[in-house]
């Protein structure tokens, strides 16, 4: 089957870290939101 993997994932704005070194695994048949400070 199918899974989605991120594996040390940063993001960042300017000299701001909004994400850093994001590893997430999501299996197959699994739902996953993401969801901002604005609710987008």
């Amino acid at each position: 089957m199918a899974s989605i993997q991120l594996a040390n994932v940063t993001k960042a704005f300017e000299k701001n870290d909004v994400i850093k070194d994001l590893n997430l695994s999501i299996a197959d048949g699994n739902i996953t939101i993401f969801v901002g400070p604005s609710g987008c």
